[in-house]
């Protein structure tokens, strides 16, 4: 697409970084909203939630911060509020005191749930105008753009 544009011809509509970042920008502002009425917890909470489900247990803040692709302070701090309310576990890892182990509790667990159903509702939403090929077509590219990226 870029490939047949003169620099000097470069609109932002037209750049794919750009289109991406407006499409997740939609997305998370959208979500964040949703997840504050339905569940009262912020996309931060929410990553921190489905990563340990995900890859649990985890055994640091760092590799929360890493799988959810967010800012160290950010999850700390939804973490912290997760423990406090009693949806994480937060235990010292036994062979390594500077880690921790975080996992759900039961509250956790059932409010993972209802996590996943308002995903799947917001998933269906957002691609609504999209055949289920194209969907398909869609994950596929992603895919492919996503894995040559180092970690």
């Amino acid at each position: 697409m870029i490939d047949s544009l003169a620099a000097a011809d470069l609109h932002l509509k037209r750049y794919l970084p750009y289109q991406l970042l407006v499409v997740t920008t939609a997305i998370t502002q959208k979500t964040s909203g949703i997840y504050a009425d339905k569940l009262g917890i912020t996309i931060a909470e929410a990553r921190v939630i489905m990563v340990v489900h995900s890859f649990g247990p985890v055994v640091s803040t760092f590799e929360v911060a890493d799988l959810t692709k967010m800012d160290k302070a950010k999850i700390s701090r939804a973490i912290k509020q997760l423990t406090a309310v009693g949806i994480l576990q937060r235990d010292a890892n036994a062979d390594d005191k500077r880690l921790i182990t975080l996992a759900l509790t039961p509250k956790g667990e059932e409010l993972r749930k209802r996590l996943v159903d308002i995903m799947q509702d917001i998933e269906k939403d957002v691609f609504a105008s999209l055949s289920t090929n194209e969907k398909s077509e869609l994950g596929r590219l992603l895919r492919k753009i996503i894995e040559p990226i180092p970690e």
